[in-house]
């Protein structure tokens, strides 16, 4: 179970707690099992924090405006810039502020450009990965701790193709055999 907290009113699904200003979510270790803390922390401490609050609730009629007046440009120094009205006002949504409003490092600042072999052997030995290193990027999720072993699956299983809809099963999930 997880909580956030925040100054402002904050509602209650299924014993986990979010901010319903759809900020951050602060998780705290005091009730999970402690072999959850080490994916507590890495939530924590990364851009993926912003993303587990429960969005704002948009009406079908809000979502159209917005929908309906969208336009796409080449703003100032060949940067993308989106604009849409919204109840006579009209607003604009350049990708600086989706990445200030996420708090999404700037990519040279979060990945390194040379990270030595040493380096990621000790990371992987961090993750708990009991299996033989030979060549990087050959690593088997089952040799990790269960922790992150279904960490890892739980994303992986997010990102495949789903059949319809954002909750429905991913089509990888259909398949038998």
């Amino acid at each position: 179970m997880a909580s956030s907290s925040f100054m402002n009113k904050q509602t209650v699904i299924s014993g986990v707690t979010f901010a319903t200003n759809n900020f951050v979510a602060i998780l705290n270790h005091q009730d999970l099992p402690s072999e959850f803390h080490i994916i507590q922390d890495f939530l924590a401490s990364s851009p993926l924090k912003f993303a587990l609050t429960e969005p704002a609730s948009v009406s079908f009629k809000s979502i159209m405006q917005v929908w309906n007046s969208v336009t796409f440009d080449k703003g100032h120094s060949d940067s993308i810039l989106m604009s849409f009205e919204y109840d006579g006002v009209t607003h604009y949504v350049t990708p600086a502020i989706v990445e200030d409003a996420l708090h999404l490092p700037v990519l040279s600042d979060a990945v390194p450009d040379n990270v030595s072999d040493s380096t990621l052997f000790e990371f992987v030995t961090k993750l708990g990965y009991n299996g033989e290193v030979k060549r990087y990027g050959n690593l088997f999720r089952t040799k990790l701790k269960k922790e992150w072993n279904f960490f890892f699956d739980t994303i992986s299983h997010c990102f495949l193709n789903k059949t319809s809809n954002f909750d429905a099963l991913p089509s990888g999930s259909l398949k038998i055999g």
